[in-house]
């Protein structure tokens, strides 16, 4: 927080209190990337929440993967690339920050849309970011098939406008860690 890590003052933490904070390591993994090597970080427990947050956004994109439905043609393009661009970032001194960077914007991308053609493409750019950061976004999983059907039964009651069985299913989904948004395209899941 600004200040030397020294025992003596008591600011120095272990990976095992970020766990027992409830932080993933891969967001402490994150948090470090987001700086430069070359630079000296501030760990706060706020810029840590920060790393989590994007991280759980990027985990939420990810899982896009098992929903595609629109077509952006940016996308194809961009993903196509995205692999090498990575790279080209990486190369650049180790800019872990400008790589970091540069995935947000890939994934900002896939968020406005990703055809189910695109998902390969998708899928290979995660595995090269899991492989080059040392993340573990490819292990995020589909919803389960309980989870799919409660979801088509909201898609069915908003079709019938019967809002009240649309708010209670997504109530029950909401309880079951599964968040709800209903986008031009239809509904997206995210976990919350």
């Amino acid at each position: 927080d600004g200040g030397k890590m020294s025992k003596s003052l008591g600011n120095v933490y272990t990976l095992q209190d970020i766990l027992d904070r409830g932080f993933e390591l891969d967001a402490y993994k994150l948090f470090v990337l987001s700086k430069h090597y070359t630079t000296e970080g501030n760990f706060t427990w706020e810029n840590l929440e920060a790393s989590q947050n994007r991280l759980k956004k990027w985990g939420n994109v990810v899982a896009l993967k098992y929903q595609a439905a629109t077509i952006n043609t940016t996308v194809k393009t961009a993903l196509q690339e995205a692999p090498r661009e990575l790279k080209a970032h990486l190369s650049n001194n180790l800019s872990t920050p400008e790589a970091v960077s540069y995935v947000d914007e890939v994934l900002d991308l896939v968020e406005n849309g990703m055809s189910q053609e695109e998902t390969p493409l998708f899928s290979a750019f995660v595995a090269e970011v899991d492989s080059l950061l040392g993340l573990h976004l490819s292990k995020i999983e589909d919803i389960s098939d309980e989870q799919k059907e409660l979801l088509e039964n909201r898609h069915l009651a908003r079709s019938k406008k019967d809002w009240v069985k649309s708010d209670e299913i997504r109530d029950l989904l909401e309880k079951q860690g599964i968040g709800v948004r209903d986008a031009q395209h239809g509904q997206v899941w995210y976990r919350i």
